[in-house]
């Protein structure tokens, strides 16, 4: 969508994910999303390749991230772990 819309998102959310074997379905709806709360970790901890989105973010007109972690366990801790990552 970045690249089919480039210059229209401006904002973008960023999450990473423990590798797991979890699947959604449409019949779940949004209730298939709970099992994968806790499966989210600090960006850089996980399997998502956060530094390709950003760059393909940024190359696309996006201006601001925000790290979004749900159901954090230890939110300072986590954000902090997050922030060192994406400032480095």
């Amino acid at each position: 969508l970045l690249d089919q819309y480039p210059n229209r998102y401006k904002l973008m959310h960023l999450k990473d994910m423990m590798p797991n074997d979890l699947k959604l379905t449409e019949e779940q709806g949004l209730y298939g999303l709970f099992p994968f709360f806790g499966q989210i970790t600090p960006c850089g901890s996980g399997t998502i390749n956060i530094e390709a989105i950003v760059a393909k973010g940024l190359t696309n007109g996006v201006d601001h991230f925000f790290v979004e972690h749900d159901m954090a366990p230890n939110p300072k801790e986590d954000l902090l772990k997050s922030a060192q990552y994406l400032l480095s």
